[in-house]
């Protein structure tokens, strides 16, 4: 991957977020699914909330939410869709919603909840 992929026009994005892709495969012999995750890509993030308290805190309606990233908005970008996931600093989110900022092609903005192992 180009270097420029990546960092372009960090500003106030400090994180390196990874979105992720899931795909199945069935084994042909046992007809068992095989759950893979891919990268899908990678860019700098401008993490906004990081806890559930802040919202409580802000009395918001979402005390659920771990996380608020936006991301530039690009030909990857505009097509993440809720069913991705996010790896950021060692953490593992979904997706609650994802959407253009405004209407305007300039961020992508991601409702994040961390993901519970089982």
């Amino acid at each position: 991957m180009l270097k420029s992929n990546v960092y372009n026009g960090a500003g106030s994005r400090s994180s390196i977020a990874t979105i992720e892709y899931l795909t199945e495969l069935a084994d042909s012999t046992t007809g068992e699914i095989a759950r893979q995750w891919n990268v899908f890509c990678e860019r700098y993030a401008e993490e906004m909330i990081t806890s559930g308290r802040e919202f409580m805190a802000a009395f918001s309606v979402q005390p659920i939410l771990q996380g608020i990233l936006k991301l530039p908005y690009d030909e990857r970008t505009k097509l993440i869709t809720p069913k991705m996931r996010l790896r950021i600093d060692g953490r593992v989110l979904n997706f609650a919603g994802v959407w253009d900022e405004g209407g305007t092609h300039e961020k992508i903005v991601l409702w994040c909840i961390e993901e519970v192992e089982s």
